[in-house]
């Protein structure tokens, strides 16, 4: 695990010139995603990052997230996990079975402060709402915990079309789970109203008391205690009307403790109501 944690280190540092999604909108104006998202694996990084072989476990999800500026500082943010199942393969020590249901429900709030220098700094926090199921079977579709979580964003304006941006975090669990730090990179190059393209970094350090390999690739699955991971990425996002785009992004790990080790596809809707340009028109 040493080896996640150098990365995420190196993530942090790299955080000045980083995003994630916490992105200030002007008052009035709102913001919603709707994705797809899917993911299998049939081997799972252990307490030492190494794979180690399991039953093929499967995972997807539909979800809808949205934002709104309630002043041109605050803006308030929902992330609901509408629809989530999760499965795995039949062998000698394992018998086929899914789980579905709601994911986590998550309600949070922005405060943008002032922007220095082309620099926008951004603090972050958050609610889990315990609406996940999570049990022994490793098939979940949560946490199942009212974790709440903090972040500290900054966004940097380099000129018009390029966005570097991202955070660091700090998510805290109610149950057993251990807590986290939590860091995000994000390289943004947009032509307003027409498409963006996307390259991130994405870092989880569970800190706390060690947990065992036999207490957890037993029946692995998601949302397990002691989750780490340090990935990378890439999204594209095309207008394909006015204030409405479709995006595609694909996921996968470098590195990982207690998670499984495959490519993480999404696809989506992203809708845009932006109030400054419903004023130009008028």
């Amino acid at each position: 695990m040493k080896q996640i944690g150098y990365l995420l280190l190196f993530n942090f540092l790299l955080c000045g010139i980083c995003k994630a999604d916490n992105y200030p909108l002007q008052k009035g104006s709102g913001a919603i995603k709707l994705d797809y998202q899917f993911t299998k694996f049939s081997n799972v990084f252990d307490n030492d990052g190494e794979l180690k072989p399991i039953p093929e476990i499967r995972f997807s999800s539909f979800n809808i997230n949205g934002k709104f500026g309630v002043t041109d500082k605050v803006t308030a943010h929902l992330a609901l996990p509408a629809y989530i199942k999760a499965s795995n393969s039949e062998n000698k020590d394992f018998t086929a079975q899914s789980v579905s249901g709601i994911g986590d429900i998550s309600l949070g709030m922005s405060y943008a402060f002032d922007k220095q220098n082309k620099i926008q700094p951004v603090i972050s926090v958050f609610q889990n709402l315990a609406t996940g199921k999570n049990n022994e079977s490793g098939l979940n579709t949560g946490y199942g915990d009212f974790a709440n979580s903090i972040y500290f964003d900054l966004f940097y304006e380099y000129n018009p079309h390029l966005l570097l941006n991202g955070n660091i975090g700090y998510q805290s669990h109610k149950k057993y789970f251990r807590n986290d730090f939590l860091g995000n990179i994000y390289i943004n190059y947009s032509e307003k109203g027409k498409y963006q393209f996307s390259l991130f970094m994405r870092g989880k350090l569970p800190f706390g008391q060690e947990v065992s390999n036999n207490e957890n690739i037993t029946n692995y699955g998601l949302y397990k205690n002691a989750e780490g991971y340090f990935r990378y990425g890439a999204l594209a996002e095309v207008a394909i009307r006015k204030q409405m785009s479709v995006n595609l992004s694909f996921e996968n790990y470098i590195k990982g403790q207690f998670i499984g080790s495959s490519p993480i596809y999404t696809i989506g809707l992203h809708f845009l109501f932006d109030k400054s340009n419903n004023s130009d028109e008028k």
